[in-house]
Parts: C-alpha cells; structure tokens; sequence
C-alpha cells in the first residue's frame, strides 16, 4: 500500500492530482508485488480518496477508481460526482449529518496492490484418541507471584485431538485451569 498527500480543495485540479499520484503509486505497488512473484496481469489496485470537509481534520476513506496494470498503470478513476455521493453516505453514517455548506479536501490518495494469494487446500486429518506426546522441553516461568513449571510441545508434535492442559498466561485476569485441543479453532 503506498500513500501520498494531495490536500486540494475538491474538484478537477484534485481530480488531476488523484490521476498522476495514483499512477505514480500504482507503478511503485506493481513493482514491489511483481517482485514477490504475482503476475502483473492478476494485481490489481484499488485507489481510495481521503476526501474531508475543509477546517476538519477527519478525513473519510472512498473508493476513487482503479488501476490496471496490464494497460501499465492506467487509471480508471470514479466520477467528482461518485466520489462525493461516496463522502457523504459516509459521513452521514459516521457523524449523521452531512454539510452542503462546507467545502471538501482531497487531504490525500492511497493505492494498495492486490493480487497472488497462494491457493492451497488443506488436506482433512482425522481427530486421533493417542496418548500425548512427550514434551519437546519443560520450562519454568514467573507468574501470580510465584515461579510455576510448564511443558513445551511444538506444533509439530501435536495431533487434531491432542489435548494440552495448563494454566493460562499471566496476561489473563482468570486463573481457572484450561485446555487446548489441537486442530480445532478457539
């Protein structure tokens, strides 16, 4: 993701600005994503205004467009007129209310590189009633005033169905005993 200041008042010279800093921005995504091995052709950029009414200094996120790196960093930017029905649907749902009588900023433009994601496909294991394995080390820890022991297991070792008792971390405000069982979410 890349940003950069714009702070134009809202209209054709923001606009302008938008264009050339989202492309500027678009180039320098598809690069730095292209480098970690996604095709250009599969990244795509949304481009986002961060409109906000002028002697404000909260500015609200709206889809500006987007770029298209096959048509090398084109952009496909949204109307004046989209982008501020955008600003005012959500700052009517932010705030509940919306000011025709203030002027909007364009404070800023954002560009974000999506694209890849690895597709893989988990294979299914069956929950296993085996004895848990031994612990990979035994540890001690401060906790509650007090020095406690502690068994470490790695993921590795562990089974859908293993369970591992023990106390929970000293960041929790319970001090009940608790379990984990492996390969089934929390």
């Amino acid at each position: 993701m890349r940003q950069q200041a714009i702070e134009e008042p809202f209209g054709n010279k923001a606009r302008a600005a938008l264009d050339s800093v989202s492309r500027r921005l678009a180039r320098d995504t598809i690069e730095e994503v292209a480098g970690q091995g996604v095709a250009v052709a599969k990244i795509t950029l949304p481009v986002r205004a961060h409109i906000r009414y002028a002697g404000t200094d909260t500015p609200l996120i709206v889809d500006a467009g987007t770029s298209y790196p096959p048509l090398k960093g084109k952009v496909k930017l949204s109307s004046l007129q989209a982008m501020k029905s955008a600003f005012e649907r959500a700052h009517k749902a932010r705030f509940g209310f919306i000011d025709r009588s203030k002027e909007l900023v364009v404070e800023a433009v954002s560009v974000e590189a999506v694209g890849g994601g690895a597709t893989f496909t988990e294979r299914a294991r069956k929950t296993k009633r085996t004895k848990l394995p031994a612990p990979a080390r035994r540890t001690r820890f401060f906790s509650g005033g007090k020095w406690r022991r502690a068994m470490v297991y790695t993921r590795e070792a562990l089974a859908p169905g293993h369970k591992v008792r023990g106390r929970p971390s000293s960041s929790s405000r319970t001090r009940r005993w608790s379990s984990s069982t492996a390969g089934r979410p929390s």
